[in-house]
Formats: C-alpha cells, sequence, structure tokens
C-alpha cells in the first residue's frame, strides 16, 4: 500500500519486522537458541522477499532497508521512528478476535495509541491500493499537533487532492478548554 501510494516520488522505505523470542523452559537450550535462530533466519528472508516485490512497483529511486528488532512493537518503532527521522509509520492490521480491537488488531491499535512522535497510517488486510479520495483524520483534540507532523498529509493532499474529514473521536458530549483550544 506504502509503495503504491508514493510510486510517483522517490522514497527511502525502512521495513521493518519486530519479533519478542522467548525461549522454552519445557526444551534445553541447545534447542532454543537452534529454534530462534531458524524462525529469525525465516523472517528475515520473508522481509527480503517482501521488499524485492514490493520494489518492483516504486519509483526507481526509491531505496529499501530492512530492519529486523527483537523486542517490543511499540518501543522498538518508537526507536527507529526517533532514529531514522520516519515521516510516516505504515502498518497492516489483522482482526482481533476482542470485540473493541475488531477492526485495527490489538498490535495496530497499540501503535496507533503509544506512537505520538510521527503519523500511523493503518491499512486493513488484503487492502487494494485506490486513489485517494477521502483522508479521514480522526482526533480527540487532547494533544496539540506540530505543523511539521502534517507535512506526510500536505504531501498527499498536493499529489491525490482528496476530500479531508476531520472526525471527533470522544465518548464525551462536551470538550475541556484545552482540548477546545486543540
Amino acid at each position: 500500500y506504502a509503495a503504491a501510494l508514493c510510486k510517483d516520488m522517490p522514497v527511502a522505505f525502512d521495513v521493518m519486522h519486530v519479533f519478542q523470542g522467548r525461549a522454552s523452559h519445557l526444551i534445553g537450550d541447545g534447542y532454543n537458541d537452534k529454534w530462534l535462530n531458524q524462525n529469525a533466519q525465516d523472517a528475515e528472508a520473508e522481509l527480503q522477499f517482501l521488499i524485492n516485490e514490493v520494489a518492483l512497483s516504486c519509483h526507481p529511486e526509491s531505496i529499501f532497508q530492512s530492519l529486523f528488532h527483537e523486542g517490543n512493537l511499540v518501543d522498538m518503532v518508537n526507536e527507529v521512528v526517533r532514529d531514522r527521522k520516519v515521516d510516516l509509520v505504515v502498518l497492516g492490521t489483522k482482526k482481533s478476535s476482542e470485540l473493541r480491537n475488531f477492526f485495527w488488531g490489538n498490535h495496530s491499535v497499540k501503535v496507533i495509541r503509544n506512537v505520538h512522535s510521527c503519523p500511523v497510517l493503518a491499512v486493513p488486510q488484503n487492502y487494494r491500493f485506490k486513489t485517494l479520495e477521502r483522508i479521514l483524520f480522526s482526533t480527540n483534540y487532547k494533544r496539540e499537533f506540530k505543523i511539521e507532523e502534517f507535512s506526510i498529509l500536505m504531501e498527499l493532499i498536493a499529489l491525490q487532492k482528496p476530500e479531508i474529514i476531520i472526525g471527533k473521536l470522544s465518548e464525551d458530549n462536551f470538550m475541556s478548554d484545552k482540548q477546545s483550544e486543540n
């Protein structure tokens, strides 16, 4: 989706896989290490395959970097956003069995709620790219946005000229003074 969205301009893509390696207490350390290493190698190979496939449909000057991290997803996304000066996080979503996360998936909700220094675009599983007709900017007005946070949105608007809809996400029927200001 990100490649199709940016196909007409050169982009630096950081394609990241985050995993939590957990050893089993039921099997020996040697087998644990072998199993964890094999899973890491398989994931790295799949990540490189994905990059090779996506690169075929991108602007010829686009560049790709594969990032492979062990740790907490939100912590790793925040670290990469900060260290690599990321403009936009694009992540795929899977449905969750929990009703409150049914449309987005648990990992997506965690990233959306906890990555504040960069816009996050969540793309539903199996969604196919179509030219942007509308962009929903959802907010609860609880935080102030800096103009820099809108740079990628402004680029998308310039490229595709979609309608912008601002959606208020709140269970409250009133807004605090701070929310009104924001």
